[in-house]
C-alpha cells in the first residue's frame, strides 16, 4: 500500500500518532486502495503450471509409497556448524539423503516431511544433506542441482552466513551456490549472491548448462526462475522446503514446477507457529483448504495411509538453540520437548528467563490513559538498558543489534523507538532492533522486550489479532525467537482481560491455551513479576506527561 501526500512535518506527526497532531487538532487524508492480484495470480499461475508428476505426488495414496535406502555413505561432519546429533538428527538427515527403491515413471516419490520445534536443527539438516548430495554428486559424476526455498530473505541468507559461505572459506566447494535475492550483495559472501535480474539477464544461460548447483531463494521468488530454466524434463533434481509450514500450499508448489520426474522433495516446517492457518481468513479460501499448509496436509494424509508412509516422516523434539530457563512455555505447544543437556547456552549468559514488568503504576504525576503508550514505550526502554547496563557490568560482549523490542503493531513501535531518539539516557538502546511481531520470522536474538500495548477496537479486531501477541501462535512463534530473556512489559489486569476475551477468535483455530494467563504464573512463581514502578529519569517524567516527552 501506498499513501502519497505532501511531505511536511505536521503529516509526519499525524502518521505516527494516529493523525493527530501536537495541539490536539486531527488532520485528514483521503486515500484510494487499489487491489492487486499479482500475488494470488502467481500463485495460481503455479498450480496450473506445475507438471502432472509432481501433482500426482502431492496426492499420494499407500501405492505411492516405497522402502528408502542410501546410495552413498555419509561423511561430512568435520565442520562443526555441520555436525548433527547422532541421536536425533542424523536419522532425519539419512531419510533426505536416500532414494525411494520403486520410482514410478508417472510421479515424483511422495515428499519427505521433517518437521519440528524451533532450535531443533531443520535448517541445519537441510545444509548438510545439500552439502552431502552436491559433493556426492560431483564425485558420481551424476546431475545434481538443488533448489533451497525458505518464507523470508533472512531465512535463506542463514544458508549462506551460517553453512555454504564458511565453508567455503575453508575448502574449495566443487559445485556452484547461488542466492538469489532481491538485491546485489558487495558485503561478506557477494560472490554467492545474485540478484533476480541479474540471474535473468545474465547467468541464467550459463547455470542451465552447469551439472553441479544450489540455488537459494525464496518461494514467490523461486517463480520466476520458471521462465528462464524450465525444460520438458524440469531442473532440479532436489527442492528442499523450509519454512513449509509457514506458507499457503500454492506457494509451497511454486518452487516444485522446476522439478525433475524424479526429484527428491523434503519439506521441513514447524507447524505450531505463525503460518496460513492463521493469515487466510476468508470463508471460501478456508473452505477450500487454503489455509491449510502443504506440509500440514501431507503429515495428515501419511497418517491416514499408515504404516507404509511412517518413513517419510520424522519429528525433532530437542531444542539446541534456548537456554534451559526459556523451556516452560513452548511446553505448551510442543509434545515431549527437550531440551540438549550439552547445550553450551547454558553457560555464562548473563540474566535469563521469562520477567514480566507491569506497567499499571502511576509513573508520572498526573498520567493519563490516552498517554499510556509512551509511559509504556518509557518502560520498555527502561528494561532494555537496565539490561545492556548488566551484560556491561559481567563484562559479557553483547552486540546491541542481538536485542529486538517487539510490539504488535508499528503504531507502538514508532512511540518506542522516537523516545529512544528524544532522550540522551536512551542513546544505547538506539543500537537495539525494533520489529512488530509480523517481521519475526527467520530472526533469533539474545533477548526481546515486549511491549503488549494494543490500542485497538473491536471492529479492528480481526485485522490485529492475526499479528497480535495475544494470538497463540504469534506467541509462540515470537518468544521462541530468544535464546536467553524475555521480558514483557503491560498493564497486568488488562493483558489476562484481553487474552479471556478473544479466546475465542477464529484466528486461535481452536488453540485455548492461555498464554500470557501462564506467561504470568510462571514469572509469580520464579518471582519475576514486578509490580514496582520503572526507574525512569526524574529529568523526563513531567515530558511524558504531556505527549511523551519532547
Amino acid at each position: 500500500m501506498y499513501v502519497y501526500v505532501h511531505n511536511t512535518s505536521e503529516i509526519l506527526q499525524a502518521l505516527r500518532n494516529g493523525f493527530e497532531v501536537e495541539d490536539g487538532r486531527e488532520i485528514n487524508v483521503r486515500a484510494e486502495f487499489e487491489v492487486k492480484h499479482s500475488y494470488f495470480d502467481h500463485l495460481q499461475h503455479a498450480v496450473v503450471i506445475a507438471p502432472d508428476y509432481v501433482k500426482r505426488c502431492l496426492l499420494p495414496d499407500a501405492m505411492s509409497f516405497s522402502s528408502l535406502f542410501l546410495t552413498f555413505g555419509l561423511q561430512y561432519s568435520r565442520s562443526f556448524f555441520m555436525k548433527l546429533d547422532e541421536s536425533y538428527q542424523l536419522e532425519a538427515l539419512r531419510m533426505i539423503t536416500s532414494d525411494s527403491s520403486q520410482p514410478s515413471p508417472l510421479a515424483c516419490p511422495p515428499p519427505v516431511i521433517l518437521y519440528g520445534p524451533f532450535g531443533s536443527g531443520k535448517t541445519r539438516i537441510l545444509a548438510r544433506a545439500a552439502f552431502e548430495i552436491m559433493v556426492n554428486g560431483v564425485v558420481s559424476k551424476k546431475t545434481t542441482r538443488i533448489l533451497i526455498c525458505a518464507h523470508h530473505e533472512q531465512s535463506i541468507e542463514t544458508f549462506i552466513f551460517w553453512y555454504f559461505g564458511p565453508i567455503a572459506k575453508r575448502q574449495h566447494l566443487p559445485f556452484d551456490v547461488v542466492l538469489i535475492g532481491r538485491n546485489e550483495n558487495s558485503g561478506v559472501y557477494s560472490n554467492m549472491y545474485m540478484s533476480m535480474d541479474r540471474f535473468i539477464n545474465v547467468a541464467s544461460s550459463n547455470i542451465k548448462r552447469l551439472r553441479h548447483v544450489l540455488i537459494i531463494a525464496t518461494y514467490t521468488m523461486s517463480l520466476r526462475l520458471h521462465g528462464c530454466l524450465k525444460s520438458a524434463d524440469g531442473f532440479f533434481t532436489h527442492l528442499f522446503l523450509d519454512e513449509a509450514a509457514q506458507v499457503r500450499e500454492p506457494e509451497a508448489i511454486i518452487p516444485l514446477v522446476l522439478a525433475t520426474r524424479n526429484a527428491k522433495i523434503v519439506l521441513a516446517g514447524d507447524n505450531r507457529q505463525v503460518g496460513p492457518n492463521i493469515l487466510v481468513l476468508g470463508e471460501e479460501a478456508r473452505k477450500f483448504g487454503l489455509h491449510i499448509s502443504l506440509l500440514e496436509r501431507l503429515m495428515k494424509r501419511y497418517e491416514e495411509i499408515g504404516p507404509v508412509a511412517a518413513s517419510y516422516v520424522t519429528k525433532l523434539s530437542v531444542n539446541y538453540r534456548s537456554h534451559e530457563s526459556l523451556i516452560a512455555l513452548p511446553k505448551l505447544f510442543y509434545d515431549n520437548l527437550e531440551l540438549n543437556t550439552a547445550n553450551a547456552l547454558n553457560e555464562r549468559s548473563g540474566p535469563t528467563g521469562y520477567s514480566f514488568v507491569c506497567s499499571d503504576s502511576k509513573l508520572v504525576p498526573t498520567y493519563i490513559d490516552r498517554d499510556h503508550p509512551f509511559v509504556e514505550a518509557c518502560i520498555v526502554l527502561e528494561e532494555v538498558r537496565s539490561y545492556l547496563k548488566v551484560m556491561e557490568q559481567m563484562k559479557i560482549n553483547l552486540d546491541p543489534r542481538q536485542i529486538c523490542i517487539i510490539t504488535s503493531t508499528r503504531k507502538q513501535l514508532n512511540h518506542i523507538r522516537d523516545m529512544a531518539y528524544q532522550y540522551k539516557e536512551y542513546e544505547a538502546a538506539r543500537k537495539v532492533c525494533f520489529k512488530p511481531s509480523f517481521m519475526i520470522l527467520g530472526h533469533e536474538f539474545h533477548a526481546i522486550f515486549l511491549s503488549l500495548f494494543e490500542p485497538i477496537q473491536n471492529d479492528e479486531m480481526n485485522a490485529f489479532y492475526v499479528k497480535s501477541l495475544f494470538n497463540p501462535f504469534v506467541f509462540n512463534t515470537v518468544i521462541t525467537k530468544a535464546k536467553f530473556r524475555v521480558v514483557a512489559v503491560g498493564r497486568l489486569n488488562e493483558v489476562q482481560q484481553f487474552e479471556n476475551d478473544t479466546l475465542s477468535h477464529s484466528c486461535r483455530s481452536d488453540n485455548r491455551v492461555k498464554c500470557w494467563h501462564e506467561y504470568l504464573s510462571l514469572c509469580r512463581r520464579q518471582g519475576t513479576l514486578h509490580n514496582e514502578k520503572a526507574e525512569i529519569e526524574p529529568s523526563i517524567l513531567p515530558q511524558i506527561d504531556t505527549r511523551g516527552g519532547k
